[in-house]
């Protein structure tokens, strides 16, 4: 059996491939895939296409483990030209001129390798035009005079204003003559496409293909890397939920299309202030993206910690439980909290802002006199018992009695590993001030049952 594996889709038919490489032939690389490999220890591993939007793509840091183990991992032609373009100085190797153009930044977008294709059935056939394929394509036709500079950055234009499901030789051309282009240019780059064009996906995969062959020599030199590979709590979920995939088998994708879950949430009563939620997410997300708010390791592994514990989700399989239900992945739950973090950190940053638009807020939903009446009436009754400014002696209770009534009684959850993050997360000033008003309503609310 052969000890090199290769993720193949619609870049190249793998009765091609094999022609120029004799190995294991996958179906297009999703996340986990390059986990279940690894574990074979294969000299070599090879990507060539992989999923983007249907299944979770493959994750940077199982192909760093990949070579942290020693298996030398090559990219070409579409998924693999992304991942060797981010990951060429930590030993990737990239092969052929789609990984040459993402490497110096001519090139950036996902959109520029991805297509629609067929089933496995058909070989997983494309179905629509690559637009990295059309640049080659183009350049080809300029060189060979068809089209002039002009036409060709208007063509290159009117493609990638096209979702990329939708680029096809005709859908192009089409756009192109709608926005003016030379009508004479269009027909005559119709008529030379069919000798002209160039698939340049191909032609690199064949290249990558070629490459690891001519090197077969070398298969008892390890990869050598230079890099430690750090181990997190995400890594270890998704190593967990790799396993439990057969080699071959797809990574699950949500198991309901978007729009059926949101005619579920449409129709239930609670679905303004849902939408609301996440429209609040949105706009916070993109204001720390605007004041560059980030997300340190630390900080993610404690937000991590804290989704568990008070999900009561202790154990590996708890979690995977969980994220089964969810329809989530390790990388999708990792870029949850992500968000979250930055989210905490924004609102934070904004605080006085946010604390003068709550009163509006609470103006708009009808919630402002019921709670102004509350704080009047907390003020009143604590200050004829003497409890203006009380402290945890008044009121006979330690800092733990204190937290776990808040927690598990009032708010029926367990309390945050760190009160201090949590009581600014809130938009106190201190510690202190949190505790001070959680006292407060502690004493207010034996007031209200005496």
């Amino acid at each position: 059996m052969s000890d090199i594996y290769i993720f193949l889709g619609p870049s190249l038919a793998v009765d091609d491939a094999r022609q120029a490489l004799e190995a294991i032939y996958l179906p297009p690389v999703s996340q986990g895939d390059v986990v279940n490999v690894a574990r074979r220890r294969p000299w070599a591993i090879g990507i060539i296409d992989g999923y983007f939007e249907r299944m979770p793509a493959v994750w940077h840091k199982e192909i760093l483990r990949a070579m942290a183990d020693g298996i030398h991992v090559f990219g070409s032609a579409s998924m693999g030209a992304l991942r060797a373009a981010e990951l060429h100085t930590f030993g990737m190797e990239g092969i052929g001129a789609v990984f040459e153009a993402f490497r110096n930044g001519e090139l950036e977008d996902d959109d520029e390798v991805a297509v629609i294709h067929g089933p496995p059935e058909s070989g997983y056939r494309a179905l629509s035009l690559a637009m990295v394929n059309l640049r080659f394509t183009l350049a080809a036709a300029r060189r060979d005079n068809i089209i002039d500079q002009p036409t060709h950055q208007g063509i290159v234009s009117a493609a990638k204003a096209l979702f990329y499901a939708d680029r096809e030789v005709s859908t192009v051309l089409t756009a192109a003559a709608e926005r003016g282009l030379d009508g004479h240019q269009l027909e005559a780059l119709r008529k030379w496409l069919p000798t002209g064009r160039v698939d340049q996906k191909r032609d690199d995969a064949l290249a990558m293909l070629r490459h690891i062959r001519d090197h077969r020599g070398n298969e008892g030199v390890a990869k050598s890397v230079t890099y430690t590979f750090q181990h997190t709590e995400t890594w270890e979920m998704l190593r967990t939920q790799a396993a439990l995939r057969p080699l071959g088998e797809r990574a699950g994708a949500d198991t309901a299309t978007p729009e059926g879950l949101l005619d579920e949430l449409r129709l239930l009563p609670d679905f303004p202030a849902e939408r609301q939620l996440a429209t609040n997410r949105v706009m916070a997300l993109e204001l720390a993206d605007r004041h560059g708010v980030k997300a340190d390791t630390e900080a993610i592994e404690q937000a991590a910690q804290d989704f568990r514990r008070q999900r009561q989700l202790y154990e590996p399989e708890d979690m995977q439980r969980w994220l089964t239900e969810q329809s989530l992945t390790a990388e999708g739950f990792a870029r949850l909290i992500r968000d979250q973090v930055r989210i905490d950190r924004i609102q934070t940053l904004l605080n006085e802002d946010v604390n003068h638009a709550l009163r509006d807020q609470l103006r708009a939903s009808d919630r402002f006199a019921e709670l102004e009446q509350r704080a009047h009436d907390k003020q009143r009754r604590l200050a004829d018992l003497g409890f203006t400014n009380p402290d945890l002696n008044q009121a006979e209770l330690t800092e733990e009695e204190l937290f776990r009534w808040y927690f598990e009684e009032r708010l029926n959850r367990e309390p945050p590993s760190d009160l201090e993050v949590y009581s600014c997360a809130l938009g106190y000033r201190n510690f202190d001030d949190f505790r001070r008003a959680t006292l407060r309503e502690l004493l207010y609310v034996r007031t209200m049952a005496s």
